[in-house]
């Protein structure tokens, strides 16, 4: 964070801490900057293990994405990204949170 470098700044729930810039990576955050993600792009190829884990065969899968957050977009790509490597096809399902 630009604003200071001494003062302990603990994020809650950030979409993507390491896509905003935020912190250097999930697994090393660096700096005073800290926190929890709701919604992590490092972590979408893992999910996709897990999916393979639990039901081999799968092929296709839905991802609900909220077309209004950057966040949501740029962690759908990522999965995409991934699922292309793992021959799966993912059908995203594109919805507007308003509020």
């Amino acid at each position: 964070m630009k604003a200071t470098a001494s003062i302990p700044i603990v994020f809650s729930a950030a979409g993507n801490p390491v896509g905003n810039g935020l912190v250097a990576s999930l697994a090393r955050p660096g700096g005073n900057v800290t926190g929890t993600s709701q919604l992590s792009v490092e972590t979408g190829g893992k999910v996709l293990e897990l999916l393979r884990e639990i039901s081999p065969g799968v092929t296709r899968l839905a991802y609900l994405v909220d077309a209004a957050n950057k966040a949501s977009a740029s962690a759908f790509s990522q999965l995409e990204e991934h699922a292309r490597q793992m021959k799966v096809t993912v059908h995203p399902g594109f919805a507007w949170v308003t509020g």
